[in-house]
């Protein structure tokens, strides 16, 4: 399997914006962890955490889409249905629906709490980006 590593802060008050901007220039080295996340067996295509930050999701090539995670780097599960690699992933901003983009063609949306695949967009070609807009009411894809 293939590892994948993010860092998380050790400290949770370096990471605290307090409603300011975060430096990140700031944060000191030692205040960063690496977390490794062992699965899938392709590249990666996509990396998004969740607004709250406390979820990421992953693409890659081996037609999986898998969400961790963040505190511990735990696996929480896999959306499966995509015949193609994944290319490009986006949550909306309750982190209950995920979008999905595809070689294989194809756009899904997801019910982030259970994998359901809620619906299916089938498209000439392949799907190289999908981005929700803010407000969650459209998306954007681009093949």
């Amino acid at each position: 399997p293939t590892t994948r590593s993010f860092f998380q802060s050790t400290n949770k008050n370096n990471m605290e914006t307090q409603n300011k901007p975060t430096n990140f220039n700031q944060i000191k080295k030692e205040a960063m962890r690496p977390l490794e996340m062992l699965g899938g067996e392709r590249p990666l295509t996509d990396l998004l955490f969740n607004t709250d930050g406390n979820l990421l999701f992953s693409s890659c090539k081996d037609k999986l889409i898998t969400v961790w995670l963040t505190e511990t780097g735990e696996r929480m599960g896999t959306y499966g249905g995509h015949t193609g690699a994944v290319w490009s992933i986006s949550v909306d901003h309750k982190s209950t629906r995920l979008l999905s983009g595809a070689a294989d063609s194809t756009i899904r949306l997801w019910e982030v709490e259970t994998g359901k695949e809620l619906f299916k967009w089938e498209l000439h070609n392949p799907v190289r980006v999908v981005e929700m807009a803010l407000g969650d009411k459209q998306f954007l894809s681009i093949t």
